[in-house]
């Protein structure tokens, strides 16, 4: 009977506030079509993360977006929360952008997005890159991970 309660109270233990809470939020990609080496078409993209309260945004340590494994170098971390925003305008998404990461590439994957908190907790988040939308924002479900 410990052993089940036990392995109840570290399963939902952190809903019941014995450790930080997920930020409620929303990712967001942005794409458009772009000339690529040899005259293929590519993609330049962006995907980004924004807070549903503001005040979360202080929460945040660092984003880590990983990629698929065909990318060099596919763990990218965005440690400045106004990075990205001079890689290129946003052309359907008129809010706020915080940790964006900005690359190109020719087809759809993917992507977990790992949300750190400066507490060490983390969530990690699933995020289907669509190009073909102009702008994807999704409210993402979190898997809960704690320091």
């Amino acid at each position: 009977m410990k052993y089940i309660l036990f392995v109840f109270l570290f399963l939902v233990g952190p809903q019941f506030g014995i450790a930080q809470k997920s930020i409620p939020l929303t990712i967001v990609n942005d794409s458009f079509k772009a000339k690529g080496e040899y005259g293929n078409i590519t993609w330049n993209w962006s995907i980004w993360v924004v807070p549903d309260n503001i005040e979360d945004l202080d929460r945040i340590s660092y984003v880590e977006y990983a990629l698929h494994e065909t990318f060099p170098d596919p763990t990218r971390r965005v440690t400045d929360k106004y990075a990205g925003n001079d890689c290129f305008k946003s052309l359907n998404y008129k809010g706020k952008q915080y940790f964006r990461f900005c690359t190109n590439g020719w087809g759809e994957f993917d992507i977990l997005v790992k949300v750190v908190l400066v507490n060490g907790n983390f969530n990690i988040y699933k995020f289907d890159l669509n190009l073909f939308n102009s702008a994807s924002i999704r409210k993402p479900h979190p898997r809960h991970y704690y320091k």
